[in-house]
């Protein structure tokens, strides 16, 4: 079985309104990541992922970067213990 994780990001900056969660869906089906995205109230936007390690972190350097019109000021990943909590990956309202 592949090193599992589970990881959780806070991204702030110009992240709504420009198609963020469209670009971290399509880049976590790319990956076969499950989880969640979901916009803040502080206009920020929070992830919960879990998968391989190495597809979690190649995903995550991607969303890093962002789609073409976000500006990221911050990316903060936390670490924990895979708990296999998603079946899917899906905008979380």
């Amino acid at each position: 079985m592949a090193d599992m994780v589970y990881s959780r990001t806070l991204i702030s900056g110009s992240v709504q309104g420009v198609g963020f969660r469209y670009f971290v869906t399509s880049r976590a089906e790319r990956y076969g990541i499950t989880g969640f995205v979901r916009n803040l109230d502080t206009g920020g936007v929070e992830l919960e992922v879990e998968g391989d390690k190495k597809d979690v972190y190649d995903f995550l350097m991607e969303i890093k970067r962002g789609p073409t019109h976000a500006e990221i000021v911050a990316f903060q990943t936390e670490w924990r213990t895979y708990q296999k909590k998603y079946d899917t990956f899906f905008v979380k309202y």
